[in-house]
């Protein structure tokens, strides 16, 4: 992870002035091994996480089609990156993900598994593989919530939540069940951000003028 704090050393002070961010929740992050559950609206997204909350190193499972060349694959690979077939069921990307928690380390999924490029609040259907990692670990997942889409020199906001298990569904496989489960504390994760912080949602609604 050399090159990636690296980078996050050297590129945090740029991105924090294009797109500043208030984060809210930091230190609700755990120590040990975690499944990051967040909304995606943008690439952006994954630079404000590296910059801010995961400054030393984190994994990331990205689409497969960001490491079809050999060099583009080499750097999202020393960045963290997992190459993800979002079509089908990955085999090889599910067995690296249990293998990077197992180890006690943490990974960002989008459970979405693309960007909600209209900026829309509402979240798409998720894929079953952020509840599924964290069932075949036992693993905790800590929902983030962002609340818009990151435009240049805009305020945005980055909520993260109480971490939770899905221990209800563990030893089932009930994987719809549990993916519902998760996508319902995502929703309430972004109610918890309008709550604490009412500005926020103006923000929203300003946004939408």
């Amino acid at each position: 992870m050399k090159l990636y704090r690296f980078l996050a050393f050297i590129l945090r002070p740029l991105v924090w002035l294009l797109y500043p961010t208030k984060i809210i929740g930091k230190e609700r992050i755990p120590k040990g091994k975690a499944v990051f559950a967040s909304n995606h609206y943008s690439h952006i997204d994954v630079a404000i996480f590296a910059t801010a909350l995961f400054r030393k190193g984190i994994n990331f499972l990205a689409k497969k089609e960001l490491f079809e060349k050999k060099r583009k694959a080499k750097f999202f690979s020393r960045m963290g990156g997992i190459p993800v077939d979002r079509g089908n069921i990955d085999v090889k990307a599910m067995r690296k993900v249990i293998d990077v928690l197992d180890s006690g380390k943490q990974i960002v999924i989008f459970p979405e598994g693309t960007r909600r490029k209209d900026g829309a609040e509402e979240m798409l259907p998720f894929k079953s593989g952020s509840a599924l990692f964290a069932l075949k670990t036992k693993t905790q997942i800590v929902p983030i919530t962002i609340l818009k889409k990151p435009k240049i020199f805009r305020r945005n906001y980055l909520y993260i939540g109480e971490p939770f298990e899905l221990t209800d569904y563990y030893g089932t496989k009930d994987f719809d069940g549990a993916t519902q489960y998760l996508r319902t504390k995502m929703i309430e994760n972004r109610q918890a951000l309008y709550d604490e912080f009412p500005k926020s949602k103006k923000l929203i609604a300003k946004g939408k003028k």
